[in-house]
């Protein structure tokens, strides 16, 4: 895996794993800026109304509980979602250690036109770029007959379930799992991000992508890609989820979703979870969290950190009711009434993002010689609250879209609350774009993550910072008024959806009653 050594400090966006911590900062000379804090109300769009959700999904999931998830304001019309699949998961972590099992109840509509012979579940821990664990499906199961079990992939993040009878269109079944995992320990490799880790200080485990999740239906098929040494592994629709959790007594339990209940033992505590609508499931535990709570409207933030992180974690949390206020202000209302912070021991990424959930990494909250990276990861992650949790987009052929989105909204919280570095990092991204393209020729923003990976420091400069690039320069092609108009309604229109750059011209084609076609081809978006 290439890790892109920084050379600047201005190169902390590069949060999803193309970067380390660098030894010093880059002083960056005051710069005069004008701030624009109004936002122009909404304006009417066109709608797009996704398909609609599965009746039989929907009562596998309790509503009621789901609903809890969410502020009281965003609770929406399930039956309009597109909702095809409800989760019903455990886990038993009570042995304390990197080995775990569990069960998957998966109720499962078929949406598609034709009938399917084969189910496909992604298991992403087996691979060892970003994950670099393990997780088998031991047993499966559709009305108590038994499925075989094919694995394929070279990285063995996949499993077919050749199906005893076809699954008609618009029928359910229910997939009945067993299975088993292992965290490495430590990181165990360099070519891992740490998502998927049982650090043995703490201990602290994270769990991404703990269990097996149904494959991305696409085009009549599934669809089953590689993991790639950088970007984003997870390409998955919206589903409900309701999970219990046995841990040890005194672990604590974060998790996208929020805790329904807590009951047990003595020796082991069993927590109830029920998620809302979400993209994917992600869980974290450990005996040593320690909990700073704050409220901002009607959304509680956790912050949920080790005890060497005491020192950092106001400015951390400051950073979380600022960037929710802004980014709701700029954007719209964020669903979700808990937002979790969790100071993460990470390898190869700054911070990472999930449903309701972002894990910042606890070396940052020390790093006092570089005072602005932490502020600025938390505001990228929360970012992607809005663009990858409840926007959805194809990370892996259109990375950009959301990581693009997430930099220029990190730069929107810096423009308002720290001008003179939005300035700076603003002259210094352009300087990384245009050294990059010196030496390898101009490049497309719109490539996937496997066309970039094969080229020294292309992913992050292209996704990240040329992306922020874009967005800036959109803005003053269509007026600042237009363009929070247009993002209001991008935001708005695809929420729940997987977005493609299409739908981003849409919105600002119908903000701004202008043709934006030439003006994206000449960044390299073909929508």
């Amino acid at each position: 895996m290439r890790i892109w050594m920084v050379e600047t400090v201005l190169v902390l966006l590069l949060l999803s794993g193309a970067c380390r911590p660098v030894p010093a900062p880059v002083t960056l000379p005051p710069v005069s800026t004008v701030i624009q804090t109004s936002i122009p109300p909404l304006q009417p769009t066109p709608t797009s109304q996704p398909a609609g959700s599965s009746p039989d999904a929907l009562k596998a999931c309790d509503l009621t509980l789901q609903a809890n998830a969410l502020r009281s304001s965003t609770v929406p019309d399930w039956s309009t979602l597109g909702i095809d699949t409800c989760y019903n998961l455990t886990f038993d972590l009570t042995s304390g250690g990197p080995d775990y099992s569990g069960s998957a109840r998966i109720s499962f509509t078929n949406p598609g036109s034709t009938a399917l012979d084969d189910l496909v579940l992604r298991t992403y821990p087996n691979a060892p770029l970003l994950y670099g664990g393990r997780l088998d499906v031991t047993t499966a199961q559709v009305n108590e007959i038994d499925l075989p079990i094919d694995i394929f992939l070279e990285d063995r993040t996949a499993v077919r379930l050749p199906l005893d009878q076809p699954l008609e269109p618009g029928k359910t079944l229910v997939l009945e799992l067993n299975f088993s995992g292992k965290l490495p320990v430590d990181f165990g490799s360099d070519q891992v991000y740490g998502t998927f880790n049982f650090a043995s200080d703490g201990p602290v485990m994270l769990m991404a992508n703990a269990y097996p999740l149904l494959a991305l239906r696409e085009d009549g098929k599934w669809r089953a890609d590689p993991v790639l040494p950088e970007g984003d592994a997870v390409i998955s629709r919206i589903a409900l989820y309701q999970v219990e959790v046995r841990v040890p007594a005194a672990w604590q339990v974060v998790s996208s979703g929020r805790e329904v209940s807590r009951a047990g033992s003595n020796n082991d505590a069993v927590i109830q979870i029920a998620g809302g609508p979400l993209r994917e499931f992600m869980l974290a535990v450990s005996p040593t969290f320690e909990l700073q709570q704050a409220v901002w409207e009607d959304i509680t933030i956790n912050h949920w950190g080790q005890p060497e992180a005491e020192s950092s974690r106001a400015e951390v949390m400051q950073v979380a009711q600022d960037a929710l206020s802004l980014f709701s202000q700029t954007f719209g209302p964020l669903p979700y009434n808990e937002l979790d912070i969790i100071a993460a021991p990470l390898n190869n990424a700054s911070g990472v993002e999930y449903p309701g959930l972002i894990l910042v990494g606890g070396s940052l909250y020390d790093s006092r010689s570089l005072p602005q990276i932490l502020p600025m990861v938390t505001a990228h992650e929360i970012a992607h609250q809005w663009w990858y949790a409840v926007v959805g987009n194809d990370v892996l052929q259109h990375p950009w879209l959301d990581e693009a989105l997430a930099t220029y909204s990190a730069q929107l919280y810096q423009l308002n609350y720290d001008p003179v570095f939005y300035q700076g990092a603003l002259r210094e991204y352009r300087r990384q774009v245009t050294d990059l393209e010196a030496e390898i020729g101009v490049q497309p923003l719109d490539q996937s993550v496997a066309a970039l990976s094969n080229l020294e420091r292309a992913y992050s400069i292209v996704a990240y910072l040329k992306g922020n690039l874009f967005f800036e320069a959109l803005r003053e092609e269509v007026g600042a008024a237009e363009f929070n108009a247009a993002l209001q309604s991008y935001y708005r229109e695809n929420s729940y959806q997987i977005a493609s750059p299409a739908d981003l011209l849409k919105s600002f084609e119908f903000a701004c009653t202008c043709d934006l076609n030439e003006f994206f081809g000449e960044w390299g978006v073909q929508p």
